[in-house]
């Protein structure tokens, strides 16, 4: 297992509310990522399969699933017509289309998912999503969730870009 360690900026005496988000999001991101890598060596360690391994591979998704590279980690982009898209596997998401999401398939327990709105689309509270409320995401909004119980995705934070 190996960690790209890349230290972030000094802090400024003043900067803006915009650059402190980019900052956020970057430890975010970077827990995300060492988060991934642990859980992947702990599973390597003990011989069993991870669980993302133990799931259908997103390379089996339908067409519609679209991978775009970049960091460490894919970045997939939800099909436009699932209110239960799956998240097996991954951490990070694009929203494509409208249709108001009601839950995700695939996760297990300790998954954290981070979901960003590329299109208007609604996040709806209850049943097996346990939000702050509806979030109507607007493009650049997030919202990031973690499976803490089986099938309950628990609300860790948002962001309201608009």
């Amino acid at each position: 297992m190996s960690i790209k360690y890349s230290p972030f900026p000094v802090a400024r005496e003043e900067y803006s509310e915009s650059e402190e988000n980019l900052f956020r999001r970057g430890v975010e991101n970077s827990l995300i990522l060492a988060y991934s890598e642990i859980i992947s060596a702990v599973s390597g360690m003990s011989g069993e399969a991870s669980p993302a391994a133990k799931k259908t591979s997103m390379l089996s998704e339908p067409a519609s699933v679209k991978f775009t590279t970049g960091g460490h980690a894919p970045v997939v982009t939800l099909p436009d017509s699932d209110a239960t898209p799956s998240v097996a596997g991954g951490n990070l998401f694009l929203t494509e289309g409208t249709t108001a999401i009601t839950d995700f398939d695939g996760g297990v327990v300790g998954q954290t998912i981070t979901v960003k709105a590329k299109t208007s689309i609604t996040i709806t509270d209850g049943g097996d999503l346990e939000l702050a409320g509806d979030f109507a995401m607007t493009t650049g909004d997030t919202i990031m969730l973690t499976m803490l119980e089986t099938g309950k995705w628990s609300e860790i934070s948002r962001s309201n870009i608009a």
